[in-house]
């Protein structure tokens, strides 16, 4: 997605580069012409060109296809990365999902099938995936923990506990120690150790506050 996000962007950058190339051909005397030239052959790949750089349709398609691929550029650039983790991955996937959602809304019936292809992809996706491991990865972000999934009211401590479990096992092949249940309550509602994660928390954002931007795709 990123090869064809970059081509397209690329492109439209050059639109104005080549609608001026087209005026100033269209202005030269025919032994000064660079597109329309040549054989018959390349008389005519010259005059379509000219065709398809003066259709604003052409250019309007181009735009509807960036705005279309644009997140699936971002995210496949993030969770491309070395340093990327699972609950990055989860979170991107909730960012695309609602990106999409929100496209659907604003779009035409043309659009909204082509939007519509890649909402039911991104689904089929999620729903091969373990989703157990991104759920408590991002869980287990002290910046995130349960905020994703508030909405969807059912990741009770209870809940949580019970994914924690089924995962220790499955990892450690041994049930988990008894002091999990605990550990879990605390890390969730701030006591104990965990009691000056808020502020931790908190510091952290004040500091990425302005310094966090999306940068163009180079």
């Amino acid at each position: 997605w990123t090869a064809h996000y970059l081509a397209f962007q690329h492109l439209l950058d050059l639109k104005l580069v080549l609608e001026m190339l087209v005026t100033q051909e269209k202005e030269a005397p025919r032994e000064s012409k660079i597109i329309v030239m040549g054989d018959t052959v390349a008389h005519k790949k010259g005059t379509d060109m000219i065709a398809i750089i003066e259709d604003p349709v052409f250019w309007h398609t181009i735009l509807r296809i960036v705005k279309h691929i644009e997140s699936l550029a971002l995210a496949e650039n993030l969770t491309q990365t070395t340093h990327c983790r699972l609950d990055k991955v989860l979170v991107t996937f909730g960012f695309l999902i609602s990106q999409y959602q929100s496209l659907l809304t604003q779009s035409t019936s043309e659009d909204c099938r082509m939007i519509q292809a890649i909402l039911n992809s991104l689904e089929k996706r999620w729903s091969k995936c373990n989703q157990e491991v991104f759920i408590v990865a991002a869980i287990l972000n002290p910046i995130y923990k349960t905020l994703p999934f508030a909405q969807l009211g059912i990741f009770t401590n209870s809940s949580v506990y019970g994914i924690l479990s089924q995962l220790w096992q499955r990892f450690y092949q041994e049930n988990p120690p008894p002091t999990l249940l605990s550990e879990l309550y605390d890390y969730l509602n701030n006591k104990g150790v965990y009691k000056t994660f808020l502020r931790f928390v908190a510091s952290l954002k004040a500091d990425t506050t302005g310094k966090v931007s999306i940068q163009k795709l180079i």
